[in-house]
């Protein structure tokens, strides 16, 4: 059944939505495989049809990023393209999902050198949960890192991510959701090991590595 008011959402964000973001193709998930992203000092730039082409903002969508960091203990939450979910002006976003789950993993594999690392990872119904499910646990194998998750990556409520997490001893988890917020908001609340949802400097351990990785970009290109 067509459900009319979603239908009019859908069209306001398709309309709003720059040819530029609707014509961005930096992942292919159809590749059950590998897919891969490279991450160009283009990207960190914004926009400009003629002199940065490539350009996704990233600088700034990580300074704001980093400072939903520094405060939050629900979660990095906020507004994202429910149609485009590559829309880097938005908070969360695919790119963003992808940078931040990489810097995990590292983080974890810093910490860890010689531990078998595993985790859980569960999401909702919010748009685009199960694709940043999907990209999670796709890059925390590429890293060696093994994720439990429900069957087909189907819906599991937060407390059963966080008594896995605590009674199974794991790493910690990912869980996607905005909990109340607004329809087109989502967010990605990482938990430790106990079940509890990071602290403020524990999201800093990462949001760090994404700031090394911005670094290595800039000196090499790519």
């Amino acid at each position: 059944m067509t459900n009319e008011l979603e239908q009019e959402l859908f069209k306001s964000i398709y309309e709003k939505t720059p040819d530029y973001v609707k014509e961005l193709d930096l992942m292919d998930f159809s590749n059950k495989g590998e897919f891969t992203f490279i991450l160009k000092k283009e990207h960190l730039a914004p926009y400009d049809k003629d002199t940065n082409p490539l350009g996704l903002n990233l600088e700034e969508w990580f300074e704001n990023y980093a400072k939903e960091a520094q405060v939050s203990t629900a979660g990095i939450r906020g507004p994202q393209n429910i149609i485009y979910p590559q829309d880097t002006r938005f908070p969360i976003n695919l790119v963003g999902i992808v940078l931040a789950t990489l810097a995990k993993a590292l983080v974890a594999k810093d910490k860890y050198p010689d531990k078998k690392i595993l985790k859980v990872a569960g999401r909702e119904v919010r748009y685009n949960s199960k694709l940043f499910l999907d990209a999670i646990t796709r890059i925390q194998a590429a890293q060696g890192i093994k994720t439990i998750v429900s069957q087909n990556k189907e819906t599991i409520p937060i407390w059963l991510a966080s008594f896995l997490a605590f009674k199974l001893d794991l790493l910690g988890g990912e869980y996607i959701t905005s909990s109340h917020g607004i329809s087109v908001k989502n967010a990605t609340k990482d938990l430790n090991s106990q079940g509890s949802q990071y602290l403020p400097e524990e999201s800093m351990e990462f949001v760090n590595k994404i700031k090394e990785i911005f670094e290595l970009t800039r000196k090499t290109g790519a």
